[in-house]
């Protein structure tokens, strides 16, 4: 299944993002106790998205990366995913046909072009979406998964929260409708106000320091071709989202 996603996606073929997305990704697997092998693929695309197939493959859309300010945003992206895979979200009496139809639909879910292919589909594939769908409590426990899973890698787990923020204010930038095949997936507010009641409760830790050297290198080569595709398309770059002003200055 991932082969035949990967041969219709815009996979990311730089080995410097793929060995550190592939490193972060296993730490991060290893911090969470998984008990099966975790595979991950970067995509190029502009949608901030990331999604996880059965058999433990993980696939994120590189907007992740250069939307996230700090190694922990992008590690709650894929401790979330990771969640997921540890929980075997994709067991189930309709796991067949759900699969099946999430492989005709990923194409445009998760590897929307840049200039935008999955605006204005229509409901046809956002039907077809909600039979593949994770379950809402699916989506809140990997959620709420995350975040541990942050704290015990040394992350602060408030990452989540802001990366939610910088989605949502992609969406709000795009416009009415502009979730497109993902509008049939939970609101991310109600998400996120979830997920402070999770943050609330959960013991408090003192983050640690991560070298953010491969981070702010992936981020800048992502940055790099996003400008090389803007010229040689004549498209302008999407919008980024404003950054975040209640980050704490001192956040490592």
């Amino acid at each position: 299944m991932a082969r035949d996603l990967m041969a219709h996606a815009m996979p990311w073929t730089g080995e410097q993002v793929n060995k550190y997305i592939r490193r972060l990704g296993q730490d991060l697997a290893r911090t969470s106790g998984a008990q099966r092998e975790i595979t991950f693929f970067v995509l190029y695309s502009h949608e901030m998205n990331a999604q996880t197939l059965p058999g433990g493959f993980v696939f994120i859309n590189s907007a992740i990366i250069s939307a996230a300010e700090k190694e922990g945003d992008l590690a709650s992206v894929l401790a979330h995913e990771i969640a997921h895979v540890n929980n075997c979200d994709w067991r189930g009496q309709n796991r067949r046909r759900s699969v099946a139809t999430l492989l005709r639909v990923a194409p445009l879910m998760i590897l929307a072009a840049p200039v935008g292919m999955v605006a204005g589909l229509g409901g046809t594939v956002s039907t077809r979406l909600a039979q593949a769908r994770l379950s809402r409590a699916s989506e809140q426990e990997a959620d709420r998964l995350a975040i541990e899973y942050l704290s015990r890698a040394g992350y602060d787990p408030r990452s989540a929260l802001w990366m939610f923020e910088r989605v949502e204010a992609q969406e709000a930038g795009q416009g009415p409708g502009s979730r497109g095949v993902q509008a049939t997936y939970p609101s991310l507010s109600a998400r996120r106000r979830r997920l402070e009641t999770f943050l609330a409760n959960l013991p408090a830790t003192t983050p640690r320091a991560h070298n953010s050297t491969e981070f702010q290198e992936a981020r800048k080569e992502i940055l790099r071709y996003d400008e090389v595709y803007a010229r040689a398309l004549g498209v302008p770059l999407p919008g980024m989202p404003p950054k975040l002003m209640r980050r704490p200055t001192a956040q490592p």
